[in-house]
């Protein structure tokens, strides 16, 4: 006998609520866990089909994959405007039962016959411009182009080679001294990463760091860089060498919905001390997934986080966001240290950069600087902390060991 959907959900209900009070046969669990699934998946059915046209046509792809079907469209803002809809429709938790659930849309679009001309391609194409969604931090729609998917084969060519280098330790860690402008001494450093290829030698970070901000191993190599860098920083407690440590996080691990509580216990099975050990997100991808990652951020300061905002000035710098977010400081990019020469206006937007830090209690760190104008110019502004190859290149650990020994204050 055929169950309808009526009488799955009476079903589903009773036993759920024996979930609930433990009263549940174990060999069952897995058949009412599919049943949610499909009430689940009946439910995202019904909300993208109350955004598109009658006569559309929607199919379920496979897993949580659906392909929709659209002719007869005049411009591409009719497309646009539908995908707005069907992700508005999905920011409501769906609900279960006892259940609430919050989804998402990753949305990819290819066309006919501008991306492809035949159904396998066009699917395929789709499929890498929802990938392309998906890295993007999800909840977004994307077209297909043809640099998405030479992106995409590099993606499968390199993220094995990343893979065993993590494996086997080609890995390294390089620290960029940060000067003291005050006490013109080395109070800290930035933790960069090297890889060193045994045939390609020194691979340049270039030519792997977005596939591995953006790939499926974020979160383990942002795992190993923090644990790495922390070995280190005890190493050097140990030689008398007491100096802090900052470390880049890349977006995609923080919008992980785990990053809080993964921090959270690998600072405790490390025994970091949050005093000396800060962390580094670009300001372009602090507001471009804002909503989330200010509350995390916000969240993990109360727990003794410090957080310096990178590449400050490059993205939308609105002074508003920065009463938001609990930045320790923040790290005016290069391309604004370039300008500083002698006897020229554009110098002054790094004037007022740091004017505004002042004003609102935050440290400031100038990053890039290379000739002794930019450093005295900086010096003069009153900048907090000073780093680049005027006082150094990123060293490895013993040069820096080195360089920590010889310098003189």
């Amino acid at each position: 006998m055929e169950l309808s959907e009526k009488d799955i959900w009476i079903e589903f209900q009773k036993n759920y609520i024996n979930f609930q009070t433990n009263e549940y046969k174990l060999d069952n669990m897995y058949s009412y866990i599919i049943l949610f699934i499909s009430f689940l998946l009946i439910e995202c059915v019904k909300r993208i089909k109350s955004c598109i046209r009658d006569f559309d046509v929607l199919g379920r792809f496979g897993g949580d994959e659906f392909i929709i079907v659209f002719d007869n469209l005049s411009h591409y803002s009719k497309l646009i405007t539908i995908f707005n809809r069907i992700g508005e429709s999905f920011k409501k938790p769906i609900r279960i039962g006892k259940i609430q659930h919050s989804t998402n849309v990753s949305i990819g679009i290819s066309s006919y016959p501008n991306d492809a001309k035949s159904v396998s391609d066009l699917i395929k194409n789709a499929d890498i411009a929802m990938y392309h969604s998906k890295v993007q931090g999800k909840a977004q729609y994307s077209f297909f182009e043809n640099k998405l998917a030479i992106k995409m084969q590099r993606q499968y060519e390199i993220e094995p080679q990343i893979k065993e280098a993590l494996e086997f330790n080609q890995f390294e860690l390089y620290y960029q001294p940060q000067i003291d402008v005050k006490t013109n001494s080395v109070i800290s450093v930035e933790a960069l990463v090297r890889w060193n290829h045994p045939e390609k030698g020194f691979v340049s970070p270039f030519y792997f760091i977005d596939i591995i901000e953006n790939g499926y191993m974020t979160k383990e190599f942002g795992e190993w860089v923090i644990i790495k860098a922390s070995k280190e920083q005890k190493n050097w407690l140990k030689k008398g060498i007491d100096i802090s440590v900052s470390v880049n996080l890349s977006v995609k691990h923080i919008m992980m919905s785990s990053f809080y509580d993964d921090m959270i216990k690998l600072i405790s099975r490390l025994n970091i001390d949050l005093k000396r050990f800060s962390f580094e997100i670009t300001e372009y991808e602090l507001l471009t997934y804002k909503d989330r990652s200010v509350k995390v951020l916000n969240d993990l300061v109360e727990k003794g986080f410090n957080f310096h905002l990178d590449d400050f000035g490059t993205g939308y710098s609105s002074i508003t966001y920065l009463n938001e977010v609990n930045i320790e400081s923040i790290k005016i990019d290069k391309s604004f240290i370039d300008k500083i020469v002698i006897d020229t206006d554009e110098a002054h937007f790094v004037d007022t950069i740091i004017n505004m830090a002042k004003a609102l209690e935050i440290k400031i760190i100038a990053e890039g600087v290379e000739s002794e104008i930019q450093q005295k110019y900086l010096q003069k502004l009153e900048c907090d902390i000073i780093q680049g190859y005027y006082y150094s290149k990123p060293l490895s650990v013993c040069e820096f060991e080195k360089y920590i020994k010889e310098y003189k204050v």
